[in-house]
């Protein structure tokens, strides 16, 4: 059952006027203050086990505009009992998942009526070919590679170089944040097996980056 917030008020000071066909709140006059906000708390999504995973959700809304602001955030747990602070769309690890909604109001009768969100587990490839390593940030042996507009988390990186005379092995460093590839390359032809720079083609596999449309609160991946 969703929990419907006002402005920072109680239940006690909720309006009492309630528009019974989307299930909203509105304000007995009719307007809210440019401050004003209601937000939006679902029960918990269980997935049976803690697991990686990126969310997507779709806010069903009333009255909203072009110029409405509405903000998505999720908090996870792997116990339903301890959650993690509320935070933007991204890839997670866990068992559950709430959501939270806040839509910032105007002057007309805006609303939330529903809020799902579904967890998704599809990976999807990206390629560079022709990468020149030596022109990324950081130094040889720890080479880092912004991939935030396309992976939200990654998992895997398969690279060979184009010169024949390199043969080379990548190790990749997964860590935070989960949309940056930092890897090294290792000659494998060399004696003692030396970080080296090189002209790579490569192959990166992970989680769709995604996003928030501030004025739907559509979390969706990006294409």
């Amino acid at each position: 059952m969703a929990q419907f917030g006002g402005t920072g008020g109680t239940w006690a000071l909720m309006p009492s006027t309630w528009q019974a066909s989307n299930h909203s709140w509105f304000s007995p006059e009719g307007s809210f203050t440019s401050s004003a906000y209601m937000t939006v708390e679902t029960s918990a999504l269980d997935l049976g086990s803690s697991k990686w995973f990126y969310p997507t959700t779709t806010c069903n809304t009333v009255n909203t505009s072009s110029s409405s602001t509405i903000t998505v955030e999720y908090a996870t747990s792997d116990d339903d009992i301890t959650y993690s602070s509320y935070q933007l769309p991204q890839a997670f690890k866990a068992r559950y998942i709430k959501t939270q909604v806040t839509i910032s109001l105007d002057t007309t009768y805006e609303g939330i009526s529903s809020v799902i969100t579904e967890a998704n587990f599809d990976t999807k490839f990206v390629t560079r070919t022709g990468l020149d390593t030596s022109a990324l940030s950081g130094s040889t042996g720890s080479r880092t590679l912004d991939l935030s507009d396309e992976l939200s988390k990654i998992f895997t990186m398969e690279a060979t170089a184009t010169s024949i005379s390199d043969v080379v092995m990548p190790r990749v460093v997964l860590n935070t944040p989960y949309d940056l590839l930092q890897f090294s390359l290792i000659d494998m032809d060399s004696y003692g097996k030396v970080a080296i720079d090189t002209t790579i083609n490569m192959v990166v596999n992970g989680f769709p980056a995604i996003e928030t449309v501030a004025s739907t609160g559509e979390v969706r991946t990006i294409q």
